[in-house]
């Protein structure tokens, strides 16, 4: 009995803590504070779902931040709500906030029972649909007076949906302050004003090589190049891409990626044997077909992303063995292509450790680990085919002139022989 009692009082502090509310916002972090956990779902439609007093505790939990595929009752739902119940504190009562948004489906929010806004257009119909995304665009609204605050979407997403892989969140929100928010937007923006820029350098050494091979076709690198530099700019089209909301049109940028970025690693390894006029082996061939598998994963699989990645580094490992050989063999433009291939596997793997282990990394820093990334390659590869180029052609007007020089000379003797025949003609 006594240990009983002794069990009891143990455990009454606990059973304290455990009905505090501990996840009462009472001022929000400068990063945001992302509503994560305590969702609520539930499959069907009813507008009545929508008030702040409609009693929930039956609703299934979900965490609506998970992708699309791991929240197969989202789409099998075809149309359903989410409610959140969460606390604040007195200072953010009243108070104004911006709720960044990011979302897969189409959706309609309302906060303790007022509709705010609608993104898209929700329908069980995949006809009526539109989907929408956000893209964290802050929405500001007022917070209301009680502590606690309802928040309830309504929410579609079909099932003939396309999407890539696991496709994106089903629904992220995140509380911030409004000036906060919009810093990060703008952020953003010039996120795909950059990548924007870098589209439009690959495509410029995309045209500027293909017309090069058209003038020079026996020397078919600079279709390999041109061809390369195109699908490293189809890799960077979502610099073109900050208008496109709806969920058809972004995944369809994802699904170009997906089948551009592999197969601009085999390009590349294949550039460079055919720089230094090397045959490839079976196994450099299947290193290249791997690339299929590759692709088909990140198409359909999870883990997509991280199979790109090794196979990425060791392509440029492979790049920087045959260009240290060549550099051995003293061959021309060896010395700078091992710089730009080591410069790119560097930034490359700097870029996929901060990816997967410090993701807060600053969008600046990101912009200049991809640049540094992607375009050394393509860059000394480029000025190498153009210098070879150029030198082709100034062998060839120097033949030229020669040839013409020499047809202008005359023979030795012909002028003499050409005035003793008029001579003995006049004779």
């Amino acid at each position: 009995m006594k240990r009983l009692l002794l069990v009891l009082f143990l455990a009454v502090p606990f059973i304290c803590l455990a009905d505090i509310k501990t996840d009462t916002l009472s001022k929000l972090p400068e990063a945001g504070y992302l509503l994560k956990n305590d969702w609520k779902f539930h499959a069907g439609d009813d507008a009545g779902w929508a008030v702040s007093t409609l009693k929930d505790n039956n609703w299934q939990a979900i965490d609506p931040t998970k992708l699309i595929r791991n929240l197969p009752q989202v789409s099998d739902a075809q149309i359903c709500w989410l409610r959140l119940r969460f606390h604040i504190g007195d200072e953010l009562k009243n108070k104004n906030v911006a709720l960044a948004i990011k979302q897969i489906g189409a959706s309609e929010i309302y906060l303790n029972g007022k509709l705010l806004i609608k993104y898209g257009k929700v329908s069980a119909n995949y006809k009526d649909e539109e989907t929408y995304d956000p893209r964290i665009q802050p929405l500001t609204v007022q917070l209301g007076g009680n502590s606690e605050q309802v928040l309830a979407v309504r929410y579609s997403f079909n099932k003939q949906n396309w999407y890539a892989a696991y496709g994106r969140s089903v629904l992220s929100v995140t509380l911030s302050k409004p000036e906060n928010a919009w810093d990060v937007y703008d952020t953003r923006l010039n996120r795909y004003s950059h990548r924007s820029f870098v589209f439009g350098v690959f495509i410029i050494l995309s045209i500027l090589h293909f017309a090069i091979y058209f003038a020079y076709k026996s020397r078919k690198l600079n279709l390999y190049l041109a061809g390369f530099t195109f699908l490293q700019a189809l890799t960077f089209l979502d610099g073109l891409t900050p208008s496109w909301r709806s969920n058809q049109s972004y995944e369809f940028y994802r699904t170009i990626f997906y089948l551009a970025a592999p197969a601009t690693f085999v390009y590349l390894l294949f550039m460079v044997y055919d720089l230094f006029h090397l045959p490839k082996n079976i196994w450099i061939k299947l290193l290249g077909l791997l690339a299929l598998p590759i692709t088909c994963c990140q198409l359909f699989a999870s883990f997509g992303d991280f199979a790109q990645s090794p196979y990425a580094i060791i392509i440029y490992l492979e790049t920087i063995r045959i260009a240290i050989r060549a550099l051995k063999q003293r061959q021309s433009g060896a010395l700078l292509l091992l710089i730009g291939q080591i410069t790119a596997l560097c930034f490359f793997c700097a870029f996929n450790f901060y990816k997967y282990f410090s993701p807060d990394l600053s969008y600046n820093i990101r912009l200049l680990l991809v640049d540094m990334a992607f375009l050394p390659p393509a860059v000394v590869m480029s000025v190498l085919l153009a210098r070879e180029f150029a030198d082709n052609n100034i062998a060839g007007v120097t033949v030229k002139a020669g040839r013409r020089t020499f047809a202008k000379k005359p023979c030795a003797g012909t002028g003499e022989a050409t005035n003793i025949s008029n001579a003995k003609r006049i004779t």
